[in-house]
């Protein structure tokens, strides 16, 4: 009934309508300031947008729907719309003094902590606003997928930029998974799972039913001549990385999920160096990560659980900012497949409830050369072994000297490259 009412009036007896008889609005706004609201707040939807009317180039992916605060209407602004992609976004904002310090969080966090923040500039004010998607995950990918086949490294790194991961469909062929498989099974096999760590978060984060099994380059002669050696991979690395220098090997890992196992606790990669975390999100992204699934992870046996542009969430130190479980999106993989994540994404491994099948992903991780590898390769691998293994694979399992951006050198002996050293 009240919308009925409002829009047969046509525009006549609205509030706005009279400002055009105030001689001087400033004034009367600034007057305004610091006193009682006729309400608490104000929504305006604009509804869906679907997309771009006629043929074009562009395609709307999401929106954000935000408006100006003002001095005479409600004391906080709720805009709301939803995109092309089905999500409902809300945007808030208000003028700054409006809300006490101590409230602010209270509204931020409505209707669900965890969501990006940011300052908005408008109109001389300085309101706060945020935005978060209502969507809740269904259960299949909503991240971006690309072929193998059509993939440009410069697009995927494009795609990453945006929303923090991106898939690759059969970045390993169905003949090197079989002989991957092979190679480290007996390994594995021989592993008792759970965490060697004695302490308490640490084997929560590692799991107590999840087999890790490091040392790949040893155990599979697949990994080091056709994973870590790989043109895609290293096509991918040098284009994330070429802002910040060279890049190593941080860890590889077989990380199986057993059944039963809960959810692995959201995390950010970063969290390995900590000077990643406290310079916060406009720090470049430390470490890239190539989760390659073994056999199919489907929702069921534990597949990846992220929440697609976290890395573009405020954080520090103190707040990693992790959001929820909720606003995750379940990515599910077929055996061949890659996730590939950036350090600043949240995700974390899923539930395993089934009850006899292992999730098999295995963890290549490279990060800037600046930071200390999680490995330890140089003390690890058998020398004879590295000799035969090709410059660049020497290079990011730590046999070479590095340079990271403006470094005079790392990993060196009297200012010379390491390799000098070894004679090889």
């Amino acid at each position: 009934m009240i919308i009925d009412h409002t829009t047969a009036q046509k525009g006549a007896d609205m509030m706005i309508g009279y400002l055009a008889h105030i001689p001087n609005q400033r004034d009367w706004m600034l007057q305004k300031l610091g006193r009682k609201r006729m309400s608490a707040f104000e929504l305006s939807n604009v509804g869906t947008s679907t997309t771009l009317r006629g043929a074009s180039n562009f395609a709307i992916e999401n929106m954000l729907f935000s408006q100006s605060p003002s001095a005479f209407s409600a004391a906080i602004k709720v805009s709301v719309v939803t995109g092309p992609d089905g999500r409902l976004a809300l945007g808030s904002t208000w003028q700054e003094g409006a809300i006490e310090n101590g409230n602010r969080d209270d509204v931020v966090g409505f209707p669900r902590p965890g969501r990006s923040t940011g300052d908005v500039k408008s109109a001389g004010f300085t309101p706060f606003s945020t935005s978060e998607s209502l969507h809740q995950p269904s259960g299949k990918p909503t991240l971006r997928r690309v072929r193998r086949d059509v993939l440009n490294a410069k697009e995927i790194v494009r795609i990453m930029s945006e929303d923090g991961a991106v898939v690759i469909e059969g970045l390993l062929t169905q003949d090197q998974v079989a002989r991957y498989n092979a190679e480290t099974e007996p390994a594995l096999a021989a592993m008792h799972p759970g965490s060697l760590v004695d302490h308490e978060e640490i084997q929560s984060f590692h799991g107590r039913n999840t087999k890790r099994l490091c040392n790949l380059t040893t155990l599979s002669k697949t990994f080091r001549e056709e994973v870590i050696n790989s043109d895609t991979i290293h096509s991918i690395c040098d284009e994330f990385f070429h802002m910040t220098g060279d890049y190593w090997l941080s860890t590889a890992q077989v990380m199986s999920i057993g059944p039963g196992s809960p959810r692995q606790p959201l995390h950010r990669d970063h969290g390995n160096w900590y000077p990643a975390r406290a310079m916060g999100p406009s720090m470049p992204e430390s470490s890239i990560s190539f989760l390659l699934a073994q056999n199919n992870t489907t929702e069921e046996n534990g597949a990846t659980l992220a929440i697609p542009r976290s890395h573009l969430w405020d954080f520090t130190l103190e707040n990693d900012n992790l959001g929820s479980y909720e606003q995750c999106t379940i990515v599910e993989l077929n055996a061949g497949d890659a996730l590939v994540i950036g350090g600043k994404i949240v995700h974390g491994g899923g539930a395993n409830r089934t009850k006899d099948i292992w999730r098999k992903v295995t963890t290549v991780m490279f990060c800037n050369a600046a930071f200390t590898q999680e490995e330890a390769f140089q003390i690890v691998l058998d020398r004879e072994l590295v000799k035969k293994l090709p410059e660049r694979v020497k290079k990011v399992l730590g046999f070479r000297t590095v340079y990271p951006l403006q470094s005079p050198g790392l990993n060196t002996l009297n200012n010379d490259d390491i390799a000098a050293y070894l004679g090889w």
